[in-house]
């Protein structure tokens, strides 16, 4: 084997390992960056749910609140009526 054999296999091998390390850590990014939008992901569907019993509960409030509003109003109207 002459030197510009082995001077040839060592670009080679050196090059291949090269585009390895680098496939590697594109690798291991988008593993972590898979794991991170599952934990979003998960996270998000637990605020939704949360969000939707809070709104259920403020859409209870809100109807309690008509409610008493219109009930004001109601008195308003027969206490201006029983003043006439």
């Amino acid at each position: 084997m002459t030197w510009e054999i082995a001077l040839g296999f060592f670009a080679i091998i050196s090059t291949f390992l090269g585009v390895m390390k680098v496939a590697v850590k594109v690798n291991r990014t988008l593993n972590m960056l898979e794991a991170a939008v599952n934990r979003l992901n998960e996270q998000i569907e637990r605020q939704n749910k949360k969000n939707e019993r809070f709104f259920e509960q403020l859409s209870n409030h809100e109807r309690r609140i008509s409610k008493i509003e219109d009930f004001g109003i109601i008195c308003k109207r027969e206490e201006r009526s029983a003043n006439l």
